[in-house]
C-alpha cells in the first residue's frame, strides 16, 4: 500500500512539472529570447543606416556637380539599404530613397550658417572665400522586428518588437567642388576646390 502511494506520489509530481514546462518555455521564447533577437537585429539596423548616412555624404560631397553628388548619394544609400546588412536589419526607407541632402554654408566670420535644400542646389552664388560649404545627409528608416509579435497579448504594440521604428541619422562632409553647389556659379568668378574628407555626424531616433 505504501510503495502504491509513493508510485501515485511521483507521477503527480512529473504531472505537474510537466503542465508548468509549457508555460515556462512560453515566457522564455517569447518574453526573453526573440526580444533578444530583435535587440542584435536592432543594433546592426543602427549601424547600417549611420554607414548609409557617411557613405552618401562621402559620395555626394567628392562629386563634381551637385545633380551628380544627389544620384551618387541617393545610388550609394539603395545599395547599401538592399545589401545583406539592410536585409538582415529589416531597412524600408521613410520617403522614396531613405535620405536627404542638403549643403550647409557656414560663414566664417560670423558662424551663421544656411541650409539649402533638401534635394536642390544652392539658388545664391558660391562665395568660397567667405563661406564654408558642407554636404549633409538625413536618413530615415522604418526598421522592422526580425520576429514580429504583433499578435502577442501585452507586447504587440512595442516599438521592435511588434511593430516598426522610425530610426534617424545625419553626416556631414565637407564639399570638394563647391562650385558645382550652386546654379549661379561661383560670386568671385574663380573655381575653387575644397580639400579634406573630413566630417562629423549625429544620430536622432523617434519611434513611429
Amino acid at each position: 500500500m505504501s510503495q502504491l502511494k509513493t508510485a501515485q506520489s511521483i507521477r503527480s509530481k512529473r504531472g505537474s512539472s510537466l503542465a508548468e514546462f509549457g508555460p515556462a518555455m512560453w515566457i522564455f521564447f517569447v518574453m526573453i529570447l526573440f526580444p533578444l533577437f530583435n535587440l542584435v537585429q536592432f543594433a546592426c539596423s543602427v549601424a547600417t543606416v549611420a554607414l548609409i548616412a557617411r557613405q552618401a555624404a562621402q559620395a555626394c560631397a567628392s562629386s563634381p556637380d551637385y545633380s551628380d553628388g544627389l544620384t551618387a548619394a541617393r545610388n550609394t544609400a539603395t545599395t547599401i539599404a538592399t545589401s545583406g546588412f539592410g536585409k538582415f536589419g529589416c531597412l524600408k526607407p521613410a520617403n522614396q530613397y531613405g535620405i536627404s541632402v542638403y549643403i550647409d554654408q557656414t560663414n566664417v566670420a560670423s558662424k551663421q550658417q544656411t541650409v539649402f535644400g533638401p534635394d536642390t542646389p544652392m539658388t545664391t552664388a558660391v562665395d568660397s572665400t567667405n563661406n564654408i560649404y558642407e554636404i549633409e545627409t538625413r536618413c530615415l528608416y522604418d526598421v522592422g522586428p526580425m520576429l514580429p509579435m504583433q499578435n502577442v497579448p501585452y507586447i504587440g504594440d512595442i516599438p521592435l518588437i511588434g511593430k516598426a521604428y522610425r530610426l534617424g541619422f545625419s553626416s556631414e562632409r565637407a564639399a570638394e567642388f563647391p562650385d558645382g553647389l550652386s546654379t549661379q556659379g561661383n560670386a568671385t568668378g574663380s573655381g575653387s576646390t575644397t580639400g579634406g574628407t573630413g566630417g562629423t555626424g549625429g544620430a536622432a531616433a523617434a519611434a513611429s
